[in-house]
């Protein structure tokens, strides 16, 4: 059930859980050693060698947390868009580390990584940490159900609802334009991003504020209209050639359309390193430019 790779210990140091040591997960975890602190990872699929322990479990089954910890960061993602993987990654896992928390008799600050896609908002309006959500669709529905259960769990806790997550090996818009295979929508329809970088740095920003009871927008400072986005990677891209040509009403009618603030989270302290799209895609292609 369970293999473990486990360093030096040191009780001196604050010691920190992350419970999904993916995409943003594992770039924290290097981060937060940087900072000297003590990492232990729960993964299903992989040990994390770099962090000072570090354990394989189906978080989705009942399971026992070994060891005390001043933070711990829920940041567990679907395996696939499904209903059962929605509801094992964002509903049972949330239920089942909390459960073993509680065994244990700890309560540390608990930190979840959610999504603004929670938001009923489709129609391009502005929407803030007190917007209307949705439960009508399975991914919402078991995304607010662990939402639900970090707030009823008398644990110290901080929910963050990150946008559209973009950064190195996350470039699909890039990719697809590169291949000609994107088309623009019929409609304007907004988009919001948040850099991979800026990801850590919000978690990085809340595990050092130690905030209780607080839900927070995630998402850079500039909503912007999703063909907009298209046309400026096309023009960096420094393809000439018309090859972004207008879709179908039909395709577009599920897209997401809302202007997240991140107003609280900018006011609580939090400088965003990539404000918008422009600066994090500039970043992404210079990167790209260096590697080939």
């Amino acid at each position: 059930m369970m293999k473990s790779n486990t360093k030096e210990n040191n009780t001196e140091k604050k010691r920190i859980l992350i419970i999904g040591c993916g995409y943003i997960g594992q770039s924290l975890c290097d981060k937060l050693l940087e900072k000297n602190y003590l990492i232990t990872t729960v993964n299903r699929s992989k040990v994390i060698k770099q962090a000072t322990s570090s354990l394989q479990i189906d978080v989705s089954k009942p399971y026992e947390i070994d060891g005390t910890f001043d933070t711990v960061i829920y940041s567990v993602s679907a395996e696939s868009y499904t209903k059962e993987s929605y509801n094992n990654a964002y509903s049972l896992g949330v239920a089942n580390t909390i459960k073993a928390l509680k065994r244990k008799n700890q309560k540390p600050h608990f930190i979840f990584t959610s999504s603004t896609s929670v938001f009923s908002e489709n129609k391009g309006k502005w929407v803030t940490e007190e917007s209307a959500v949705q439960s009508n669709h399975f991914a919402s529905q078991s995304i607010l159900e662990g939402e639900s259960f970090v707030k009823t769990s008398l644990l110290p806790y901080s929910i963050v609802r990150f946008s559209g997550i973009y950064g190195p090996k996350r470039d699909r818009l890039i990719q697809k334009i590169k291949e000609k295979k994107l088309k623009l929508k019929s409609k304007n329809l907004i988009s919001n991003r948040i850099h991979k970088e800026d990801c850590v740095g919000v978690l990085l920003h809340l595990i050092q504020k130690n905030n209780d009871a607080s839900l927070y927008i995630a998402s850079d400072d500039n909503p912007s209209d999703y063909n907009e986005i298209l046309v400026w990677l096309k023009n960096e891209l420094g393809i000439k050639e018309n090859i972004l040509v207008e879709a179908t009403e039909e395709k577009n009618k599920h897209m997401s359309n809302k202007k997240c603030s991140n107003k609280k989270i900018t006011q609580d302290g939090y400088k965003f390193i990539y404000p918008s799209y422009q600066e994090g895609f500039s970043q992404i292609l210079k990167d790209q430019m260096l590697k080939n």
